[in-house]
């Protein structure tokens, strides 16, 4: 399952998971189109014989996801007939016969028409989210990769817990981190393509003689990926440390607070067996201009995630 972030870290052999942002619409058109192929699978299943018997049908029927498209379509199906209705009197009283059962036909045939243009069209929009579901979702499984956005993600999920804690006065977009993980995921992606490009490269040069035109214009090539690899590889970086930075910013003055709180709650212990000497001492406060220090550094940190630029390296 995925966090807030749209991270599914799973345990350290799975893959780690990451998806886009997605509109609610998207996501729940496509865990409908999901489990009616859940369903559809099971059907097969049955057919072959390789159901156990009493065993329950997942995902969804083709009724429960479908079944108020019909109730949608009785009215364009209600709208035609009367137009029908209406044209049928008005031609009837100009040329002299009855309208019969002109609207019993076009009631029958509006809903039949909109039920089945409304199907095709609600099947259209839930293989469309299915698609950009399985565009938005990344998956990492090189070590290196994973380790680099699994360090984002703990970095984002430290902000999300240390921010309400904080005097920020600012309330927390929890889509600024999670779009910022995606642009790291996305040059992570870029990276190794390119990684990946350049060892297929390096591997092309097997049995090249050297310094042949092929050899040559491959080792002009492998000079690119590596200068690109190097691109996304610092780009990468630095989205990994954008999200450290604000996170050690949050930690370093929810600590610096709770320090604080700590002292001045020892000093108040302290007060009656000090007796007339703890008078002359203030407790412990907070240094208002060390947190009004802190606080502005780290709302500037968190609105220059700026996660809408640098998510791939320029070829």
């Amino acid at each position: 399952m995925s966090d807030e972030l749209g991270v599914d870290a799973g345990d350290g052999s799975a893959p780690f998971v990451i998806t886009e942002p997605l509109g609610q619409s998207v996501i729940d058109s496509a865990e409908t189109a999901r489990r009616l192929a859940e369903r559809e699978e099971w059907r097969e299943r049955r057919r072959e014989g390789k159901v156990a018997d009493g065993e329950s049908p997942p995902g969804t029927s083709f009724w429960a996801a479908n079944g108020w498209i019909p109730v949608v379509a009785l009215v364009p199906a209600l709208a035609l007939t009367l137009v029908v209705q209406v044209a049928a009197k008005v031609l009837g009283w100009l040329f002299g016969f009855g309208p019969g059962l002109a609207w019993l036909w076009a009631l029958l045939i509006g809903f039949a028409v909109s039920s089945f243009v409304g199907l095709l069209m609600v099947e259209d929009h839930r293989d469309r989210a299915a698609a950009a579901l399985a565009d938005a979702r990344r998956e990492f499984t090189d070590p290196h990769d994973k380790a680099l956005i699994a360090a984002g993600h703990r970095s984002a999920l430290a902000v999300t817990g240390l921010w309400p804690r904080l005097p920020l006065g600012e309330e927390l977009d929890v889509s600024r981190l999670r779009r910022k993980l995606c642009t790291l995921a996305g040059v992570l992606a870029r990276r190794r393509e390119l990684e990946d490009a350049a060892a297929g490269l390096r591997a092309a040069t097997a049995g090249l003689p050297a310094g042949s035109d092929a050899a040559r214009a491959l080792a002009a090539q492998i000079t690119q990926a590596d200068t690109l690899y190097q691109a996304a590889d610092a780009q990468a970086q630095q989205h990994a440390g954008d999200l450290a930075d604000l996170a050690r910013r949050c930690r370093a003055l929810h600590d610096e607070r709770q320090a604080v709180a700590r002292a001045r709650q020892a000093s108040l212990k302290a007060e009656p067996v000090l007796g007339a000497l703890a008078t002359a001492v203030r407790p412990p406060a907070e240094d208002t201009a060390s947190t009004a220090r802190q606080v502005a550094e780290i709302l500037r940190a968190y609105r220059e995630l700026d996660p809408g630029e640098g998510s791939s390296p320029a070829a």
